[in-house]
């Protein structure tokens, strides 16, 4: 099936979603460490310093909460993928290049749109499938993390 996709993609369909895909994955890394480093990784330290959670489940935790953030980052990273991309391609002047040739803004976009949709569809899948069952987990291992009650003796105020 994958190959069937691929001879169906003509070069510069290749060409431009390569563009989109490398600044995507760099998009996804960027926004993902900022919105885990704002929200998730402080309410865990907390949790590790004040309660005592042992570092192994607090790793657990970081993991079940990933798929929340990765809904959060993905549509922030294909827009920063298609606007950093069609910036690279119009100072390179190969946008120009390809109007000169005949090919339409249309035609250009239309990678573009397909990709879009794709990440659309997955963030929906994952948000609708993935996330409600990691954040259960994540709730009842931080419950029962709490509930053990691990607080080091002296470290009521340590950071």
């Amino acid at each position: 099936m994958h190959n069937k996709i691929l001879d169906k993609l003509t070069i510069l369909d290749r060409y431009i979603l390569l563009q989109v895909l490398e600044i995507f994955i760099m998009g996804i890394v960027i926004f993902t460490s900022i919105i885990f480093a704002s929200d998730t990784f402080i309410t865990l330290i907390k949790q590790i310093t004040l309660y005592g959670i042992p570092f192994n489940i607090a790793m657990m935790i970081v993991l079940l909460n990933l798929p929340q953030v990765f809904v959060m980052a993905i549509p922030m990273s294909v827009l920063f993928s298609t606007v950093m991309t069609l910036n690279r391609l119009s100072l390179s002047s190969e946008i120009t290049v390809m109007r000169a040739c005949g090919i339409g803004l249309n035609r250009i976009a239309k990678p573009i749109f397909i990709f879009a949709a794709a990440m659309t569809l997955l963030t929906f899948i994952i948000n609708e499938t993935i996330v409600p069952i990691t954040n259960s987990q994540s709730k009842t291992l931080a419950v029962w993390a709490l509930g053990q009650k691990n607080i080091p003796n002296g470290k009521q105020n340590f950071t």
